[in-house]
């Protein structure tokens, strides 16, 4: 199990912690013999933990049986009983200590989001999904947690698991000008990025052709539920007629607990008519010397007014070359600034 599969189940299963200290308070506080079980259930309950911990799945097993015969309603035990069972390969019986959750309290989400681990295990992908979707629904994990947890990792593409996990850490997208443009007008490419909260998002393409000059920038940013969602509208102004492809453009994205996300934008056509309406001259060879300017880029040396840690990739842009960016967090505009070079 790796540490972040060990701190989301821990953190699922905290209840059992919170069950421990309060039997123990019970115990010493008060010397009624009703409450004796559960004073015991502790200490079988602490015992279980002990050897799960120094890797005897079969001393936690029993260990956690016998807290579970002395507190047959809790709805914790089970679950512990269940990775004891799981850590032996026994994983018929860890699914089963679920069901037995599951059954009292239909609207666990730890003990469905356990189950589907172990159906995962097993190679019940089409249980193992639905119970997985169950269990997002309850709030027991976030979809980028359970798409990185080791048993569900390896399925992340499999058709079974198409509606319920991402196939990859980021998701990106491109959308080009709907309509021609004509000189003076303004254009727009929107790029938008869907990831965990711990993605950094960058995006990298070709210099930009000499009928456009990039204008502004307007970067929204949401964050819900450990899901981030980014969007890039990138403005620029026609400057002559033109037929151009701008692009293609790869986004990358980087986690502390993954390699590089890439994924590959393809090109946007843009045409720019002449005030007359007559057809562009222009083509692709003509092309100035500048690059994208990213409020979220990662790479280059120049630093970002307002974006704290975050520099953007200038190029030998020209001395009066100025980009206005724009950020907002939740539809609130946090910072606007401009690099000129």
């Amino acid at each position: 199990m790796s540490i972040r599969r060990a701190r989301i189940r821990r953190a699922l299963l905290r209840g059992g912690l919170a069950a421990t200290l309060t039997w123990t308070a019970f115990a010493t506080g008060c010397a009624d013999p009703k409450l004796v079980p559960f004073r015991d259930a502790a200490a079988a309950y602490d015992a279980g933990r002990k050897a799960l911990d120094a890797g005897d799945a079969d001393a936690a097993i029993t260990r956690f049986g016998e807290a579970r015969a002395l507190d047959p309603q809790s709805a914790t035990l089970p679950l512990w009983q269940g990775r004891a069972y799981a850590a032996a390969g026994r994983l018929d019986e860890a699914v089963a200590a679920a069901d037995a959750v599951i059954a009292l309290h239909p609207e666990d989400g730890t003990a469905h989001y356990n189950r589907a681990a172990w159906h995962a295990r097993q190679g019940r992908l089409g249980e193992a999904a639905a119970g997985l979707q169950m269990a997002l629904g309850l709030k027991a994990a976030t979809v980028w947690q359970a798409a990185r947890d080791p048993d569900f990792l390896p399925h992340r593409t499999d058709p079974a698991f198409a509606a319920v996990l991402p196939q990859q850490d980021l998701l990106a997208k491109v959308e080009g000008p709907k309509n021609n443009g004509f000189i003076g007008s303004e254009l727009m490419l929107t790029f938008t990025f869907v990831g965990p909260d711990d993605q950094v998002p960058a995006l990298t393409g070709p210099d930009i052709p000499a009928c456009l000059k990039q204008r502004r920038i307007v970067e929204d940013d949401h964050v819900e539920e450990g899901t981030a969602r980014r969007e890039l509208r990138v403005y620029f102004t026609a400057l002559a007629a033109c037929t151009i492809t701008l692009g293609p453009f790869e986004a990358r994205g980087s986690t502390a607990s993954n390699d590089p996300a890439r994924v590959a934008l393809p090109a946007q056509p843009i045409t720019v008519l002449g005030l007359d309406g007559s057809a562009p001259l222009g083509s692709n060879t003509t092309l100035q010397d500048a690059a994208w300017v990213l409020p979220s880029a990662i790479t280059g040396s120049a630093p970002v007014p307002g974006w704290d840690g975050a520099t953007a990739t200038m190029g030998e842009r020209p001395a009066a070359s100025l980009v206005l960016l724009e950020w907002r967090v939740d539809a609130q505009t946090r910072s606007i600034g401009g690099i000129t070079r």
